[in-house]
């Protein structure tokens, strides 16, 4: 009796892990929103239904019997109920945010549609413009940060706050797999231009340190100084290759959700699928939520503004694990300010203080709230505006500081990804670290930690098809027929393959390299035909990159955040010459990169499989091909 117990006990609470994989399953083979959730649905309450028999022991008296029957369906019909309900009707949504005084769009030539707000003095006085980036990822006060760091417009700057892709008032991406650090950096570079700044000072907190630090090693020479307020580590991330829910998904009882726990496994199969299930207003809603049952915080902080990035939010972030080697040959100045309330761990700024060559330390003390204190606003505009604050010297936080010294154990985050567990970035570290004790309780990090396991030993194992075509064929009274997987329809849409990909973050980096240079040309080439040529480069190049990131988001690529070792190398290498020695370097140097990367694109035309990228392949051919005629006559003549 107790084995058969224990046995129904394990049948049950593999009920919603079975139903949650048919689901995957089901959305895994092209089928939509209402065929998976009923599948998924089905397969809760058959294996629910086999638990409780297996749990309500059968009696021997006819009239036992007939009440087991009634207890085992009454309980049945209630479960199902309850989670039909749950899974299928979404959460109250609010009304989308009302827009901020002031507030505009970007429209920017990556694709995205991004708004911001610009404070300006009377009479602009200094050439470089600030641009605020927040936190999160994907959470963004809008109206609350313009107010607070447009008061830097005194001093004689242009101030701009923006939401970053996929947070606040800004554009959703259809696809998730499109947000990124990647992204997040081309938009940025894109709004230097839009704005025809030269070079920017960068201001960023938490998560948007890290943004500010990718920034800066893709474009060293487009930064003026940087501050990074609790900047969060330089700890390389999860991939979002696999965007996966990093928190357990809390409903209004502060408990795991049907409907979320559903699409933390859709976000593993097909993104776009989960948000054709649960759209970006739901996430949103859900993000919020979830901020607002973190526990009280050590200090007063002011609420977060409304219109979260629920989807940004949830994918992984890339830190190239490069970005150190990066950063370490960078001579920007830079400004870490930490306060006794910050969330981040005081190792974070560490980190970033040994890495970055020119940089100081300033501490501001436990002011409320943290973040947004007339002491921190001081620092930041005698930096900005070339003075120096006064500097931490210690290594040691002060006693008084309520962050944490380090940065806690990753176990700690209940990750929604079967790999091992790694470090989470931006708020969930934050509220995983404020919360550490006390919520989530341990039994409910175990009972995560648990699903996760099973579920991603189900998706790894590929078993969600065979659940899939056991699903539908039992929907179909087929049941009596073994499943197989291959007669259920495949998607026909030729995905990237690793030619294609290698070939994609090839020639992005050598856009990234050959605009550096192409710069350099026109402002030191000592020749109307090399500053021709470094134009024609820069203009060019800048175009075909436009088109490769922008293909890149629709395809889910991860491109990297900066040249290659060798043609960063070489952009310098270039910066240290000049005269007629200059020309020869850069043509010399161009004619090989235009040979490289002609060889590279006429491969991916002849082997590659994704059409667009083949397409975009043979487009570049041609510019590539009128680069290297150019650079080669600039040589001969």
């Amino acid at each position: 009796m107790a084995g058969r117990m224990v046995a129904g006990g394990l049948v049950l609470a593999l009920a919603p892990v079975a139903g949650l994989a048919a689901l995957a399953g089901m959305a895994l083979v092209g089928a939509g929103p209402e065929v998976f959730t009923v599948v998924g649905l089905a397969v809760f309450a058959s294996v629910l239904f086999l638990g409780l028999l297996l749990c309500v022991p059968r009696p021997h008296v006819a009239w036992g019997r007939w009440s087991r029957a009634v207890l085992v369906l009454g309980v049945e019909a209630a479960a199902v109920w309850q989670v039909s309900a749950l899974t299928l009707n979404p959460l109250a949504v609010p009304p989308a945010p009302a827009g901020v005084a002031g507030q505009r769009e970007w429209r920017l030539p990556t694709g995205s549609r991004l708004a911001y707000v610009r404070i300006a003095p009377e009479r602009v006085t200094r050439p470089e413009p600030v641009v605020f980036l927040h936190g999160g990822p994907g959470v963004g006060d809008l109206e609350g940060d313009s107010a607070f760091y447009g008061r830097l417009a005194s001093a004689g700057f242009e101030v701009y706050v923006y939401d970053q892709l996929g947070a606040g008032r800004s554009a959703r991406l259809a696809d998730p797999r499109g947000y990124g650090l990647a992204r997040d950096v081309a938009d940025l570079e894109a709004i230097r231009r839009t704005v025809r700044a030269g070079r920017l000072n960068l201001v960023a907190r938490d998560y948007g340190a890290q943004l500010a630090a990718a920034y800066l090693a893709a474009h060293p020479g487009q930064v003026a100084r940087a501050v990074l307020y609790s900047p969060t580590g330089l700890t390389p991330a999860r991939a979002p290759s696999r965007i996966a829910t990093s928190a357990i998904p809390l409903g209004p009882g502060a408990l795991p959700h049907p409907r979320t726990l559903a699409v933390s496994a859709l976000l593993r199969v097909d993104p776009a699928t989960a948000r054709a299930f649960a759209g970006d207003r739901e996430l949103d809603a859900h993000l919020a939520l979830l901020l607002r049952n973190q526990a009280a915080p050590a200090c007063p902080a002011p609420a977060p503004g409304p219109g979260h990035g629920g989807y940004v939010a949830l994918a992984g972030r890339t830190t190239p694990a490069s970005l150190r080697n990066d950063l370490v040959r960078t001579a920007v100045p830079v400004l870490i300010v930490k306060g006794a309330c910050d969330a981040e761990p005081w190792s974070d700024a560490t980190a970033y203080r040994r890495t970055l060559p020119d940089t100081r330390l300033a501490y501001v003390g436990n002011a409320a709230p943290p973040g947004r204190t007339d002491a921190y606003l001081d620092v930041l505009r005698t930096f900005l505006t070339g003075g120096e604050p006064n500097a931490y010297p210690a290594e040691e936080p002060p006693p008084a500081t309520a962050a944490p010294r380090n940065a806690r154990p990753p176990q700690r985050v209940a990750l929604h990804d079967a790999r091992p567990p790694q470090r989470a970035a931006g708020w969930l570290t934050r509220l995983s670290r404020r919360n550490a004790g006390s919520w989530p309780p341990r039994w409910l990090l175990s009972v995560s930690k648990t699903y996760h396991l099973v579920l991603g030993i189900l998706m790894r194992t590929s078993l969600t098809l065979p659940l899939a075509a056991a699903a539908l064929a039992a929907l179909t009274g087929c049941a009596a027929v073994a499943p197989n997987t291959a007669a259920v329809p495949a998607r026909t849409d030729t995905q990237p393959s690793e030619q294609d990909k290698t070939w994609m973050r090839t020639i992005h980096e050598g856009n990234l390299s050959e605009v550096q240079a192409g710069r350099l040309a026109m402002g030191k080439g000592t020749t109307k035909q090399v500053k021709a040529v470094g134009k024609m480069l820069v203009q060019d190049h800048t175009k075909l990159d436009t088109k490769v990131t922008q293909t890149a988001t629709q395809l889910g690529i991860q491109l990297p955040t900066s040249p290659s070792k060798a043609q960063r190398a070489e952009v310098v290498r270039l910066r240290g010459s000049s005269g007629q020695d200059f020309d020869e370097d850069f043509l010399s140097g161009m004619i090989k990169a235009h040979k490289e990367a002609l060889a590279a694109t006429k491969t991916e035309v002849s082997k590659g499989s994704n059409q667009t990228v083949k397409a975009l392949a043979g487009a570049a051919q041609q510019s590539l091909q009128q680069h290297l005629d150019a650079l080669e006559k600039a040589q001969e003549g």
